[in-house]
C-alpha cells in the first residue's frame, strides 16, 4: 500500500512538472484551439493544413496560427497564411474567450466583421463542424499512442477515458458516505448538500481569483487550483463537524426513522442556505485546465484534458491515503472497533466520541473536495443537485457494501463506469432513471451490497448506535 501511494505521488509530481515545462510559452490551449477554428471562416475555399500554433509575444494573450492552403486534387500548397487572435484574459478570467481582435495576413478585422465572426461562426456549432472538416492538424498533433486506431477502437477508448474522472469522483463520495454509515449505521440524506456546498465554495474562490488576478503561468494556476480544493475541503470539514455535533449526536438515542427524517430536514435547511448565499440560479465558470491530451488518433481522436488527469490522480492519492489510514493508523483501528461494538471499544480505552468527530469531519472533507472537483470539471454548480447526488452516492456505497470503505470505493468506480457506458449506448435523458431504479432493486434484493461486505442498509443497529453516547 505504501509503495502504491508513493507511486501515485511521484506520478502526480511528474505531471505537474510536465505541465510547467509545456506551459512555459504561455500558450492557452483553449484560446489556441479557438484561433485555429477561426481559420476556415477566413479561408472559405481549399484544404487547410495547420503548420504551427504558437503564443504571439506582441500581446499578453495572443495566439498565432500559421497554415497553408492546399489544392484538394493535387495536394499541392497554393499559398501560406497567418491568423493572429488576441484575447481579453488568462486562465481564470471570464474574458479569455472569444477573441477580442483578429488579424488575417496582417489586416485587422473590422468591428463589424469581428462581431459576425463571433456570433455567426464561433456561436454556430454546425458551421464550426463544417469548418473543422477542412482542417488538417496532423502536423501539430503528437498522440501518446503512436499506432493509429480504428474508429471503433478509438470510440471505446474515449468512453473508457471519460469514465475515469466520473468513477474517481463517485469513489471518493462513496468512501466518504461509508465513513459515517459504517460507524453509525444510519443513512444521511443531507450528504449531497455538503458536496454541493463544496462546489459553490470552489466556484466562489475561482470568481474571486477572476476579479483579483490575471493568471497566465500554469504553475500559478495549479497553486490557485490547490487553494480552491483546500477551501472547499476545509469548509466541508467544518460543516461536517458542526452537523455531527449538533445533529447526529443528539439523535443517538432516537430510532432510524427519526434520524432519517432529521437528515431530510437538515438537507432542506442546508440547500436553502446555499440558495440564499449563492443565489437561485446555477453558477457557471470556465472549466479549469481544459487543455486536451491526445491519447490516440486515426479513425477517432481520443483525448483527456489536463484537469481530468489531475482529478483522477488526486482522487487516487486521496483514496490510497484513506485506505492506508483505515488499515494502518490508530484512527482506523478505533473506527473499526466503534463500528463493531462501541461499548466494548469504550471499555477498552478507545475514545469513541473523538473517533466519531474525526469520522464526521473526514467524511465531509472528502465530500467537499469531490464536489469542488466536479464543479471545476464541468464549470457548473447547482443548489438543486443535492438530492440526485445523495442518491447516487448511496447507490455507489450500496454496490460495494455500505458498511465497508473499500467496498464503497469499488462501488463508486463501478457506478462511474456504468453511467458512462449507459450514456454511450442508451438515451442520456434516461440515465438517472436507470440509476434510481438500480438503487431500488439493490435495497430490495441486495441490501448488503453486490460483494456481500458490510452490514445491510436496513440493519438498524440501535444498540450499537445508542452505546456510542453511553458513559
Amino acid at each position: 500500500m505504501r509503495r502504491l501511494a508513493t507511486w501515485f505521488v511521484r506520478l502526480l509530481a511528474g505531471l505537474i512538472l510536465a505541465l510547467a515545462l509545456t506551459g512555459c510559452d504561455g500558450l492557452d490551449d483553449g484560446q489556441a484551439r479557438l484561433c485555429v477554428a477561426v481559420v476556415p471562416a477566413l479561408e472559405p475555399t481549399g484544404a487547410l493544413v495547420i503548420r504551427s500554433v504558437t503564443a504571439d509575444p506582441s500581446a499578453p494573450h495572443a495566439v498565432r496560427v500559421d497554415y497553408t492552403i492546399a489544392d484538394p486534387a493535387s495536394d499541392r500548397s497554393l499559398r501560406v497564411g497567418t491568423v493572429r487572435c488576441a484575447f481579453g484574459g488568462g486562465l481564470f478570467d471570464t474574458d479569455r474567450q472569444p477573441p477580442v481582435a483578429v488579424e488575417h495576413d496582417g489586416a485587422l478585422l473590422s468591428g463589424a466583421r469581428l462581431l459576425v465572426l463571433r456570433r455567426f461562426w464561433l456561436g454556430d456549432r454546425e458551421a464550426m463542424a463544417e469548418g473543422a472538416a477542412r482542417l488538417d492538424i496532423r502536423a501539430i498533433e503528437r498522440p501518446l499512442l503512436p499506432v493509429p486506431v480504428t474508429a471503433e477502437t478509438g470510440l471505446a477508448l474515449q468512453q473508457a477515458l471519460n469514465a475515469l474522472p466520473r468513477a474517481a469522483v463517485y469513489a471518493v463520495l462513496a468512501a466518504a458516505f461509508a465513513l459515517v454509515h459504517g460507524l453509525l449505521n444510519r443513512i444521511n440524506l443531507a450528504f449531497g448538500c455538503i458536496a454541493v456546498a463544496g462546489a459553490f465554495a470552489a466556484v466562489g474562490v475561482v470568481t474571486v481569483y477572476d476579479r483579483a488576478w490575471t493568471i497566465t503561468d500554469p504553475m500559478v494556476a495549479l497553486v490557485a487550483l490547490a487553494a480552491v480544493v483546500l477551501v472547499a475541503g476545509a469548509q466541508g470539514a467544518l460543516l461536517g463537524t458542526v452537523i455531527g455535533t449538533a445533529v447526529f449526536r443528539p439523535l443517538r438515542h432516537a430510532g432510524p426513522r427519526a434520524f432519517l427524517i432529521a437528515t431530510v430536514g437538515l438537507a432542506l435547511a442546508l440547500s436553502e442556505a446555499v440558495r440564499l448565499v449563492a443565489g437561485t440560479g446555477e453558477r457557471w465558470i470556465q472549466p479549469m485546465l481544459a487543455t486536451p491530451i491526445l491519447i490516440a488518433s486515426g479513425g477517432y481522436r481520443a483525448t483527456l484534458t489536463v484537469f481530468q488527469v489531475l482529478e483522477v490522480l488526486f482522487a487516487g492519492v486521496l483514496l490510497v491515503a484513506l485506505v492506508a489510514l483505515m488499515t494502518r493508523s490508530r484512527f482506523g483501528r478505533d473506527w473499526r472497533a466503534a463500528a463493531d461494538d462501541p461499548l466494548m471499544a469504550r471499555l477498552l480505552g478507545s475514545d469513541v466520541e473523538r473517533t466519531a468527530t474525526i469520522a464526521f469531519a473526514l467524511s465531509a472533507l472528502l465530500a467537499g473536495i469531490a464536489g469542488a472537483a466536479d464543479a471545476l470539471h464541468y464549470g457548473h454548480a447547482s443548489a438543486g443537485a443535492w438530492l440526485t447526488l445523495t442518491l447516487k452516492t448511496l447507490m455507489a456505497a450500496l454496490l460495494g457494501g455500505i458498511g465497508s470503505v473499500r467496498g464503497a470505493i469499488a462501488g463508486g468506480l463501478l457506478l462511474g463506469v456504468a453511467e458512462v457506458a449507459w450514456a454511450a449506448t442508451m438515451p442520456l435523458d434516461q440515465r438517472d432513471i436507470a440509476v434510481m431504479g438500480g438503487l431500488v432493486l439493490l435495497l430490495v434484493f441486495r441490501p448488503d451490497g453486490l460483494f456481500g461486505v458490510g452490514r445491510a442498509a436496513g440493519d438498524s443497529g440501535d444498540a450499537r448506535w445508542r452505546s456510542m453516547g453511553s458513559s
